[in-house]
């Protein structure tokens, strides 16, 4: 009886054993299984960041990339621009410089056919000469020469005794070309001119 017993307590022994190791082994193994999916789920996410941030990263640089491109694109064309403006401006004044070279060249010619009819004793072609030379001389900003064209044109406008009225009048649109610090001159100029229209001996045309 005693014997019956001890093998009975013992096999209960074993069983609760037995049962216990199970409901161990079922813990350790639902715990591994909930660290697995933790560690899946973490895994995930940071996959699922870092994917995330680097389509932000990526975003951003397109952005910055179109930005740059469109700031490369807009200072291109106004440096185009600004280029244009500045040969189109560069070519006006070298065509405005050659142009006060030309009226230069072309007052001097006026200067010397009036020298030349000084030596010939013939006033009247050297003072429309002289008128001639004085817009040429005041377009290309020649303040000396433009002072000795209205001198000569003084001079010779006191030696003449008579002048048809077309030079007179040719004569009077050249003086407007006289500046202000020749004001006096210029006085004597319309002087001369006044005396010379009134004299008998002009012509009418």
């Amino acid at each position: 009886m005693l014997l019956s017993v001890q093998v009975g307590d013992s096999l209960n022994w074993e069983t609760a054993k037995l049962i216990i190791q199970t409901q161990y082994n079922l813990a350790l193994y639902g715990v591994t299984i909930l660290i697995g999916v933790s560690v899946l789920i973490v895994g995930a996410s940071w996959l699922y960041n870092l994917y995330f941030e680097r389509r932000q990263i990526e975003s951003v640089m397109q952005s910055k990339k179109l930005e740059l491109s469109s700031s490369i694109k807009k200072d291109f064309s106004e440096y185009q621009v600004k280029m244009k403006e500045g040969l189109a401006e560069a070519r006006i004044e070298l065509e405005k410089s050659l142009d006060n070279k030309m009226k230069g060249v072309e007052g001097e010619i006026c200067r010397l056919h009036a020298m030349a009819a000084e030596q010939e004793k013939m006033p009247d072609i050297g003072a429309l000469s002289w008128a001639r030379s004085i817009p040429n001389f005041a377009a290309s900003r020649d303040d000396e020469l433009l002072e000795v064209g209205v001198e000569g044109l003084v001079r010779d406008l006191e030696q003449c005794k008579s002048l048809d009225g077309k030079s007179i009048g040719e004569i009077k649109a050249c003086t407007s070309s006289i500046p202000k610090m020749l004001f006096l001159e210029k006085i004597d100029i319309e002087r001369r001119l006044g005396q010379l229209s009134e004299a008998p001996e002009v012509k009418k045309e």
